[in-house]
């Protein structure tokens, strides 16, 4: 079992019986089961919402089929989203390094005319070429040496950047959080 499923109450990962699940945080406590149920049976039927026994405004839910795809879906719709005054953190009960698998990389292998198969699993074994007076150990980067490390600020312009966002400062954020969609329309909860 995936290491972070320590942080998953074990009756929900019975309930679950191996299916991914979602965690909701910041639920308003005037929201119960139905009132979810509700919310996030219009991305697929829902199999169960169990709330977390020791904090109310945490609770887990399941759908009954497609999951990963319904799972990627309610993120992307109410994860930021502000329910009842509240803004819901909609996120994957399994850290994203777990959820993927690596595949086996192909390496070209000199005088065996073909590829290798790197084995990523438990032994670290090297491959080497005797190219250039012998292999770039595991790890280099040809040569070029290591990455240079940026600044909070250098990565926060890149991604500014990168979304399209413009550099006057505030890039998007309010009170030193993120802007994500609208969030200051509260979802229907009346479905």
């Amino acid at each position: 079992m995936p290491s972070s499923s320590s942080s998953i109450p074990p009756d929900v990962l019975q309930l679950a019986n191996g299916r991914p699940t979602l965690r909701l945080k910041n639920i308003h406590p005037d929201l119960n089961g139905d009132d979810l149920n509700k919310l996030f049976s219009t991305i697929n039927d829902v199999d169960f919402i169990k709330f977390d026994e020791k904090n109310d405004t945490i609770a887990y839910i399941c759908f009954q089929n497609d999951c990963e795809r319904s799972n990627l879906e309610a993120i992307e719709k109410y994860d930021g989203k502000k329910a009842m005054q509240k803004i819901l953190i909609v996120e994957n009960t399994i850290s994203l390094a777990d959820r993927i698998s690596i595949a086996p990389r192909p390496v070209r292998r000199e005088g065996l005319g073909g590829y290798a198969v790197r084995n990523r699993g438990g032994s670290r074994g090297r491959i080497s070429s005797r190219r250039g007076g012998g292999g770039a150990g595991a790890g280099s980067r040809s040569g070029r040496g290591p990455a240079p490390k940026k600044s909070a600020e250098e990565l926060d312009k890149e991604l500014n950047d990168y979304m399209g966002k413009s550099d006057n400062g505030d890039a998007g954020e309010s009170n030193g959080v993120p802007e994500q969609g609208n969030v200051d329309t509260d979802l229907d909860m009346n479905g």
